[in-house]
């Protein structure tokens, strides 16, 4: 599948390569009296009560067989969760604590469509009665950078900040809010229940626009704690030619 960003640029992305497959093949690696040891096809490991297997008619041929995507999604989805977790929050090569490092290399996330189309829980954003949604991270760099649609210009704020998640009433206008500061490059948490000042025009309008950039890259991806650390391992191979100036504002 094709898609054009803003810069013009094609990306190409294989959504099967990075979604829970229809078929996935899975390897028996050892057995218990009670449970098989069992492998996917990226190395993930978990234990599988034996009635699982006859319990669903799985056919078993030299120590392999094919989950359906929702047994899958079942059995291996807790281990996907906590592997994306880590790969978020990691204080080594995480996604949060190394974003300034993500922000300088932002044109290295726009030549790939895996990590453009990356779509972390930080960046999960609602309203009650409205629904939640995510918004990518090549989507926010790309609003970041090329207009000013999720900035908060406010004299009780520490500078400019980009809007990257954003949680509220429409109703009251309370609002928690997770924003980027290019002066500071770090995430800056703002809140009403802190005493944070409401948001300009309240929160459906800020909502909106974040709504805007998912609805334009609406592709999702399964696995996108593999996504994450295969940006974070290429960072780390070209970190070593990094310029300071690159952390300043774009």
């Amino acid at each position: 599948m094709q898609f054009k960003i803003k810069n013009g640029t094609e990306l190409e992305i294989d959504l099967l390569h990075w979604q829970f497959a229809d078929n996935n093949l899975i390897s028996i690696i050892g057995e218990t009296k009670d449970s098989y040891r069992i492998e996917d096809q990226n190395k993930i490991e978990i234990s599988l009560p034996r009635e699982i297997i006859s319990i669903n008619d799985i056919q078993v041929k030299n120590n392999q067989f094919k989950f359906s995507r929702s047994l899958y999604k079942q059995y291996f989805g807790d281990v996907i969760n906590a592997l994306e977790h880590a790969a978020v929050f990691s204080k080594s090569n995480g996604l949060r604590p190394n974003f300034a490092r993500i922000v300088a290399y932002k044109e290295l996330v726009f030549s790939r469509a895996e990590y453009f189309s990356i779509k972390p829980e930080i960046f999960f954003s609602g309203a009650p009665f409205n629904g939640g949604f995510k918004v990518c991270l090549g989507g926010l760099l790309e609003s970041w950078i090329s207009s000013d649609d999720l900035l908060i210009k406010n004299h009780a704020y520490e500078g400019d900040l980009y809007l990257s998640k954003l949680g509220g009433s429409p109703l009251t206008g309370a609002y928690s809010a997770c924003l980027w500061s290019f002066d500071n490059n770090e995430f800056v948490i703002k809140n009403t229940s802190q005493g944070s000042p409401r948001l300009t025009g309240g929160v459906i309008p800020w909502l909106k626009k974040l709504i805007s950039i998912s609805e334009l890259y609406p592709y999702e991806m399964d696995l996108n704690y593999l996504a994450i650390r295969k940006l974070m391992n290429e960072i780390d191979e070209l970190d070593g030619n990094i310029e300071t100036d690159e952390l300043i504002h774009p």
